[in-house]
């Protein structure tokens, strides 16, 4: 973060969609789900939502994430990656 803050690391920012974004993470981490009897659901409640972001920093953050959910789960669990749009704050 404070490489970030200091201008030291640039962000590649895109727009993405949030499904394509979530479908891509999923099936980045199927294998390890599968290996590991675990099940991955995707959840998103807009279709056509896209969000402006660094792909590769987004994908590494879910990547972990995932990552620990499967580690942490017993075998047979379902793992989901659900998105929603945050309420807007006035």
């Amino acid at each position: 973060m404070s490489r970030l803050e200091g201008g030291a690391t640039a962000l590649n920012r895109t727009a993405e969609r949030v499904n394509e974004l979530l479908a891509a993470m999923a099936a980045e981490v199927k294998p390890l789900l599968d290996a590991a009897g675990q099940r991955i659901v995707i959840r998103s409640a807009g279709s056509n939502d896209t969000v402006t972001v660094d792909r590769d920093r987004i994908r590494h953050v879910f990547i972990n994430l995932l990552t620990n959910a499967s580690k942490y789960s017993p075998e047979g669990s379902e793992v989901t990656l659900y998105a929603e749009l945050a309420p807007m704050v006035s």
